[in-house]
Order: structure tokens, then C-alpha cells, then sequence
């Protein structure tokens, strides 16, 4: 197997900050011109503060912990935000205890940036950088995911396919073990292989357990640097077992920071991987999409066929 640039793929850690400043940025927007004003009336050093705790922030440590920075001082940004938005309601209040008039629309208004406000800063105060790897079945994604956390944390190889979600991320004592989304029983990670095997004789549970279901594998973070900066790795299932997409990215992708479709390098995309891709970017505002050619090394004697991935690549 060839992987192209597998660290180099969280090496680009300025798309996906600017892609999340985008997003932070677009997000303070519909405050409008108004609304600026009277929060900068209000809390004038409110621009330079965040500005300073943004360039102290900036540090040239590796690109996962400027990634984790990142996202906590977008955190931060919307923390100072609300605490904001928050005195101007009290100001309100105030201005209609005294018998003043304030607006019932533009009271409304304020109460609804609270709550946006709210749902955005909660989603930045997760602590852990979410990475969902899709594709076709037997493309490569479990070990393609192995090689990244250079162990063989996820069953791989010849026949073996993926039937269910596995979530690997670090374990918080050190231990290897397994856990079913709806239950806390801890499983030997040695039955993962029957339990996230479609095609394994001894998976009795596979019919209760759906496409759909999630197995958490934890492993020691000791052994990988990826789960030492608290990334998390998501398996799927081979997008063309099932059309009905909108349940799983509903239940597991919402919250993804990373989606990666690994491609096999040999073939050309198929209409299930393309109908993903639509719903992902139809459910999502700009999710940070990156394609990986796996197997490239089976298509080096085919050098025209080569050539024309580059260019569209």
C-alpha cells in the first residue's frame, strides 16, 4: 500500500484554521453594522483584546496543537461574544424596567444571537479533532487509518469488511478495549475482528447492531502521537453497502472537523461516493474535505492515466 503524505494531511492545519475563522468570522456577521457599534460603544478594547489573544496564541509547534489552539481561542472569541451580547439584554431590560421602549423586534434579535452564539462557542469547546474517514468497500480506509496510528489498531486485510462505524481515540487508562455505543461493558479489543466484520460467522449481534451503530476502540495514547493530541478517527462502512447516507452523517459526522474519502487510485469515483460528498456539503457549511489516492503505486506503470489524476488533482 502507498500512502501519499499521511502526516502531511494534518500538515495543512492554515486551510483548515482559515476555513474555521471563515466560519467564525461569518457567524459574527449577521450582528451587522448596528449591532458593532454598540458593542464596540459598550466594551470598546473588545476588538484589541481578541486581536492580542489571538497573535499570543500563534505558536510553531506542530500542526495538531496550533489546530487545538486555534479552536480555543475561536472558543475564547465567542466566550467574550456572549458575555457581551449578554450586558446588552441586561442594558435592555434595564431601559424597559424604567418604563423605556426598546423594540420587541430588535429584543428578539439580541436574545437570538444568544442562542447562536451559544451553539457555536459549545461546538469549539470540544476538545478532541474529529477525523471521518469514507470510501468505497475494500479501498483501504481501515488501513490506511492503521498506518496513520502506525499500529494495527483496526481490522484490515484481503475479505475484510467494515459493517459498522469504529471510533478509535485514546484511552483514558492506558488500556485496549472496546465499547458499544449503548452499553459501558468493556469488550477485549481481540473481538473487534468479529464485531466490525461484516462477513464474520461468530457476529451474532451484526443484524441488531445496524450500519449505522458505533463501536468505540479505545488504545493506549502512548502509542500514537495522533491520539496523544487527542484526535479522534472515525471508520466507516463502504458507502456503497447503503444509498441511505442522511443517518449516518446525522448521527456520527455532524460534529466531524475532518473528512477524508479515501479513493482507490486505480478507478475513478462512483455515484455513491459522489452522493456523499453532496450530502455531506448539503448537511454541513464547508466541511473541510481532503481526497486521498490510495493504492497510487499500482497505477506507476500507467503513466498517461497518472498524469491526468495530477492535473485534476
Amino acid at each position: 500500500m502507498n500512502v501519499i503524505a499521511l502526516y502531511g494531511l494534518f500538515g495543512l492545519d492554515p486551510v483548515i484554521f482559515s476555513q474555521f475563522w471563515q466560519i467564525g468570522r461569518h457567524n459574527i456577521s449577521p450582528f451587522g453594522s448596528d449591532m458593532s457599534g454598540i458593542l464596540a460603544m459598550h466594551h470598546p478594547a473588545a476588538g484589541r483584546d481578541i486581536k492580542s489573544d489571538m497573535n499570543y496564541r500563534r505558536s510553531t509547534g506542530e500542526p495538531l496543537k496550533r489546530f487545538a489552539e486555534a479552536k480555543t481561542s475561536i472558543g475564547d472569541i465567542y466566550n467574550q461574544l456572549e458575555t457581551y451580547v449578554t450586558d446588552l439584554l441586561l442594558f435592555y431590560n434595564e431601559i424597559l424596567n424604567d418604563n423605556g421602549n426598546v423594540p420587541d423586534e430588535q429584543m428578539h434579535e439580541v436574545a437570538r444571537f444568544k442562542d447562536s452564539i451559544k451553539t457555536i462557542r459549545d461546538m469549539f469547546m470540544r476538545d478532541t479533532m474529529k477525523v471521518v474517514f469514507f470510501g468505497r468497500t475494500s479501498n483501504g480506509k481501515s488501513s490506511v487509518i492503521n498506518a496513520m496510528l502506525h499500529a494495527k489498531v483496526l481490522p484490515q486485510g484481503m475479505g475484510h469488511t467494515t459493517c459498522c462505524f469504529l471510533q478509535v481515540e485514546g484511552s483514558p487508562d492506558d488500556q485496549k478495549f472496546v465499547l458499544n455505543e449503548d452499553s459501558s461493558e468493556r469488550m477485549d479489543i481481540e473481538q473487534l475482528q468479529k464485531l466490525g466484520h461484516a462477513m464474520s460467522d461468530s457476529n451474532v449481534s451484526l443484524s441488531a447492531m445496524g450500519q449505522d451503530s458505533l463501536l468505540h476502540v479505545f488504545y493506549p495514547k502512548s502509542a500514537s502521537r495522533l491520539l496523544q493530541n487527542d484526535v479522534v478517527i472515525v471508520d466507516s462502512p463502504g458507502v456503497d453497502l447503503s444509498p441511505q447516507f442522511d443517518s449516518w452523517i446525522d448521527k456520527h459526522c455532524m460534529d466531524a472537523d475532518v473528512f477524508v474519502l479515501v479513493c482507490n487510485a486505480e478507478s475513478t469515483l462512483t455515484q455513491a461516493e459522489k452522493s456523499f460528498f453532496h450530502r455531506v456539503s448539503s448537511k454541513l457549511s464547508r466541511p473541510n474535505i481532503f481526497i486521498l489516492n490510495n493504492r497510487w503505486d499500482a497505477s506507476a506503470t500507467e503513466v498517461e492515466n497518472m498524469q491526468q489524476v495530477e492535473k485534476l488533482s
